[in-house]
């Protein structure tokens, strides 16, 4: 999907859990060793402070002029809506970048989209009540890195229908392995506690009703060195949203 060009954006069921047999070389690879992920350096991209104004998110520009102007809560749910229910269309994060939302093809459960100004949903997530976006970080993934706990998210659909998170946990792991689908991680949150790839997944995915944003992490030149996850929770914002899906008479109230 490609957003409105009209606004650039600056660089986001079943509560069974998978045991060993279960998964499969296909899954691991999909959820932990999708090959090229790396952090690159970020740079500035623009200086913004967030208000909330009669219920709706605004951004209030500082003195600093950005290189590309993130555009208000109301105008990328207008950018990105394809009247499409139920679909995820874009993800909002106020005062530093939004993008658009793809799909992974059902037969390429390994696809991440090369756009960058877009994140992939991952599919296997949905069937544990998951939400998860997952993206190249060397493209939209480098910006997971900006994200702090009590950063709010907001995920629109195609309907125009938006849901708030509020981001609860950063976690960071490095594979053992960086190249093997086997691998086991360290948990870089408590050094020295290793954990299989299994155990990983049930840790991030399995426990449903939350939103994850994962992408890799690159050190001393391994672009495979660990893994990066931002996990966050729903909550509910004054925020409604009011939507037939004719641009003219859309509104938050």
């Amino acid at each position: 999907m490609h957003l409105n060009n009209k606004y650039p954006i600056n660089r986001a069921r079943s509560r069974l859990k998978i045991v060993s047999g279960q998964v499969s070389l296909l899954l691991l690879v999909t959820v932990l060793l999708v090959s090229g992920w790396h952090a690159l350096d970020t740079k500035a991209v623009g200086h913004a402070a967030e208000l909330e104004i009669d219920g709706s998110w605004e951004l209030a520009r500082t003195s600093v002029a950005p290189e590309a102007a993130l555009p208000n809560l109301n105008a990328f749910v207008r950018s990105v809506q394809n009247g499409s229910t139920g679909t995820l269309a874009g993800v909002y994060v106020p005062g530093k970048w939004a993008y658009s939302i793809s799909q992974q093809p059902p037969s390429n459960p390994g696809f991440v989209s090369s756009n960058p100004e877009a994140v992939t949903q991952f599919g296997l997530a949905a069937q544990y009540n998951t939400i998860g976006l997952l993206a190249h970080n060397y493209l939209a993934g480098s910006s997971f890195f900006e994200l702090d706990k009590s950063n709010k998210a907001a995920l629109i659909y195609g309907d125009g229908s938006v849901k708030y998170f509020l981001i609860e946990g950063i976690d960071r792991y490095r594979a053992l392995s960086p190249n093997s689908p086997y691998s086991s991680f360290e948990d870089l949150q408590n050094p020295g506690v290793i954990i299989s790839v299994t155990e990983l997944f049930n840790r991030i995915y399995a426990p449903g009703d939350r939103l994850v944003l994962q992408t890799c992490i690159e050190s001393n030149g391994n672009l495979s060195w660990g893994r990066l996850f931002i996990t966050a929770s729903p909550i509910d914002y004054p925020v409604k949203i009011s939507y037939n899906y004719r641009p003219e008479k859309f509104r938050l109230d």
